[in-house]
């Protein structure tokens, strides 16, 4: 099979048929690519050309959210004791941050935020955590991003006497926790018209129901709190939105271009500061800004310390936020190090081993934190499913990820009794053993691959083909007449042959790499790619004639714009 096999172009849009969806004035690139997206119907195509805040749907829409707001309205009267509990990840993080801003514009200071440790305490609510929120008389817990499947932590605190309000947009395991209201629109019996939105945008509705409630019941600390004040927290909802890779269509698209509006003049310090180390411009954030530079740092808090460092310089002010801003460099950065070292010592570990149709690989000194990242580097190279361990005090806990079209969730079923627990899904999952089984896991894993279900490969879909002349200001235009863009909203990719003019490889490891071509105006288009060891290997060379697979960017350099292509792929 040739590489390009694994990418699928679409059929041309004749004009007859363009003209048939969307009038002869569109432009046939932009019509393509709506086409190419199933979007034919005017009122979906002409939301993307209009941001309408009518969009956002009434919060009240949400089952229990009336009951919740009664409840955290009574707490606020009576002076109650209120924990968020909310999860350590990019969605998580800023919710709890939603929360945290809401009750400290309305004046409330009995509360407090609460976020385990993703290396001891793991996901979600857990036993030891609630014992401590009982003994400091807790009297009413909101979690964020989470909850949903805590059925026995849950009931544990409702019988003693602390209620507990669930905001999460997980899927249920069986019957929805007892908990005092339950906030998750995918719970049966909810009528909310959306069904894609993040934790932190539950929050956050959360909070819009309860300054409604708050203002209509004229209530001082709320009728004190200007009107739409609840809009600047959409830099918050667009982050997670964004980094929790959601779908971008429908609601979540409004949230991540308000929310973009907002980041882009938002005060917060330590925004400010992330922003400044990952040099990105505040006033011009595009969402591959949100995922690939700022989500990582937020998440580097609970990969190597304590997340409640991410949470310090999202919500809190002055040098308090700068500093845990600062903190978040310094961890992202010894991630990346961290990484690189481990890499070097799997692909030395794995030289030396025999063929087999699983990889399992692990050390003890490896941080759980960045086990995922270590196996999906693994299986994006060898193609195979991948499972990486560490340990946690007597406990040995691993990611997985499949790497190929083999379920890693089919093949861990298949030796269920080598795992004390698992869980996750085909392309990826996680998995906990004991000293002894671990040695034999790899073994038990590669007897069932056979068995094992399979995936089904979807390939990748290029938009169309163009030129190199094409790539330019103008079509940068008509394609970023899509934004935002993520899951659900891809990112438009398209096909080009040229002649390589120059080939560069750049970074400290020299793992990135430029390629230049020449348009037909005799200037340079330069085409690039980060961390991209797979593609410096195909040996590309000046007077290659190649077919790059990429996105159109505009990058600033000096005061200057210009467009480029971030490669996805090159095709001798």
């Amino acid at each position: 099979m040739s590489e390009i096999d694994s990418y699928e172009i679409p059929p041309l849009l004749d004009d007859k048929k363009r003209e048939e969806l969307y009038g002869p004035e569109m432009d046939p690139l932009l019509a393509q690519l709506f086409y190419n997206r199933e979007i034919t119907d005017p009122e979906t195509v002409n939301s993307f050309f209009e941001f309408d805040w009518s969009g956002i749907h009434d919060p009240f829409l949400l089952k229990d959210m009336g009951k919740s707001v009664d409840r955290i309205l009574d707490a606020i009267e009576k002076n109650e004791k209120i924990l968020i509990y909310s999860d350590y990840d990019t969605d998580g993080i800023p919710g709890g941050a939603v929360m945290y801003d809401f009750f400290t514009k309305i004046g409330y200071k009995n509360f407090s935020n609460y976020i385990p440790n993703r290396n001891t305490e793991g996901y979600s609510l857990n036993m030891s955590a609630c014992e401590g929120f009982v003994s400091d008389n807790v009297e009413l817990i909101i979690t964020v991003d989470c909850g949903i499947t805590d059925s026995e932590e849950i009931a544990f605190l409702m019988n003693n006497d602390i209620d507990v309000i669930v905001t999460d947009h997980h899927l249920p395991e069986g019957d929805v926790p007892a908990a005092y209201a339950v906030i998750d629109h995918k719970q049966d019996n909810c009528d909310y018209p959306d069904p894609n939105l993040c934790g932190a945008a539950v929050a956050w509705k959360l909070v819009c129901a309860l300054i409604t409630t708050g203002k209509e019941r004229k209530i001082q600390e709320f009728t004190d709190t200007p009107e739409g004040w609840e809009k600047t927290l959409l830099d918050l909802v667009a982050i997670s939105t964004v980094c929790d890779m959601v779908p971008l269509v429908g609601e979540n698209r409004l949230l991540v271009h308000f929310g973009k509006i907002i980041l882009s003049m938002s005060p917060r310090p330590g925004l400010h500061t992330i922003f400044k180390k990952a040099r990105l411009n505040q006033k011009a954030l595009q969402t591959d800004d949100i995922a690939f530079m700022i989500g990582p740092r937020i998440n580097a808090a609970s990969r190597l310390d304590d997340p409640m460092i991410a949470f310090t310089a999202l919500a809190k002010d002055g040098a308090e936020a700068i500093a845990a801003a600062e903190m978040l460099e310094k961890l992202n950065n010894r991630r990346k190090s961290l990484t690189a070292k481990i890499m070097k010592e799997v692909w030395g570990k794995l030289d030396e081993r025999p063929g087999s149709p699983v990889i399992v690989i692990g050390n003890p000194e490896w941080p759980l934190g960045i086990l995922g990242l270590i196996a999906g580097k693994i299986a994006d190279r060898m193609k195979k499913p991948t499972f990486v361990w560490g340990r946690v005090g007597d406990e040995i806990k691993g990611s997985a990820r499949s790497g190929s079209n083999i379920s890693v969730f089919s093949l861990m079923q298949h030796v269920r009794d080598s795992f004390s627990g698992f869980g996750g899904h085909a392309a990826s999952g996680g998995f906990e053993t004991d000293g002894e089984k671990i040695h034999f896991l790899e073994e038990e894993l590669a007897k069932k691959v056979d068995a094992a279900e399979r995936i089904t490969e979807d390939k990748i879909h290029i938009d169309a083909k163009l030129t190199i002349n094409q790539i330019n200001v103008t079509t940068h235009k008509l394609v970023h007449k899509l934004e935002p863009f993520g899951m659900g909203n891809k990112k438009p990719l398209f096909l080009i042959d040229e002649v390589v003019t120059s080939v560069r490889e750049f970074g400290k490891t020299g793992n990135h790499i430029e390629l230049k071509f020449l348009n037909a105006r005799g200037k340079f288009i330069k085409a690039t790619a980060f961390f991209r060891e797979d593609l410096i290997a195909k040996g590309i060379k000046q007077g290659d004639t190649v077919s790059i697979i990429g996105s159109i960017e505009k990058d600033s350099y000096n005061g200057y714009e210009y467009v480029t292509i971030r490669l996805v792929d090159v095709l001798i």
